[in-house]
């Protein structure tokens, strides 16, 4: 089964893609990151700049649109190859070509959603302002609520992957 969560940043994707056992995570940032730090070393244990990653990322993008895609899509094939993992969550959707790659290769797209106030309150705890984030809204499949407990976000995973065992066993037999 493969899963893309999208949602503003500190909604709880990465909480959502923690919580899937069995799922090998996945994330397009990942590699922006290793090429940021890279480039900013100084800057790897100061506290998170959004906007000053979306800076450097975005002039990469443009230039060529797949470029952390191929990292993921590297990744992915790797380990389908070695017969490690066929359960994959990406957690940081984002972009248009990333929304066109994720359903090209048969992923469920999950909105996680929690207020703003909460949101906030995540970023002040890790020392991180939520700043901007990408403009794109993605169209996503199904949604879930992140504004309750742990075990309310966990119930609302758990309905999910029923729902999705479920379609996935239905294509299966047509």
């Amino acid at each position: 089964m493969r899963i893309a969560l999208c949602g503003e940043p500190r909604s709880g994707k990465d909480t959502v893609g923690e919580y899937l056992e069995g799922f090998h995570r996945l994330a397009f940032g990942d590699y922006m990151k290793e090429a940021y730090f890279k480039k900013f070393p100084e800057k790897k244990y100061l506290s998170k700049d959004r906007e000053d990653m979306i800076a450097f990322s975005q002039p990469l993008v443009s230039l060529y649109n797949r470029i952390w895609i191929d990292w993921v899509e590297h990744e992915m094939t790797l380990l389908e190859e070695l017969d490690v993992k066929e359960n994959f969550v990406i957690t940081d959707l984002r972009q248009p070509h990333e929304e066109k790659w994720c359903r090209e290769n048969g992923f469920h797209i999950v909105r996680v959603h929690a207020h703003v106030l909460r949101r906030d309150l995540r970023a002040r705890n890790l020392g991180e302002k939520l700043g901007k984030d990408l403009p794109y809204e993605v169209k996503a499949d199904f949604h879930i609520y992140n504004d309750g407990s742990l075990e309310d976000l966990q119930s609302q995973v758990d309905n999910l992957l029923d729902c999705l065992n479920e379609q996935e066993m239905k294509r299966r037999r047509l």
